[in-house]
C-alpha cells in the first residue's frame, strides 16, 4: 500500500549551457511501507507514472 502525491505544473528556470531555459516541472512522491514492499518496486512504479506522465498518448496504445 502506498500513497502517491502529484503536485501542480509550474514554471521553472534550467540553462542549457549558458542560456536560461523556461520549463515546466511536476513533483511526484511516492510513500510506502518498506515493511510490505521493498523499496525497488515502488521505484519502478514511480518511474512508470512520470513516463506515463510525460506522454499520455501512451496511455492509449
Amino acid at each position: 500500500m502506498g500513497i502517491l502525491g502529484v503536485n501542480r505544473i509550474r514554471d521553472e528556470l534550467a540553462w542549457d549551457g549558458n542560456t536560461p531555459v523556461k520549463q515546466q516541472r511536476m513533483m511526484l512522491s511516492l510513500t510506502w511501507d518498506h515493511r510490505a514492499i521493498d523499496g525497488a518496486p515502488a521505484a519502478a512504479f514511480l518511474g512508470t507514472v512520470r513516463d506515463l506522465l510525460e506522454a499520455p498518448y501512451r496511455l492509449l496504445i
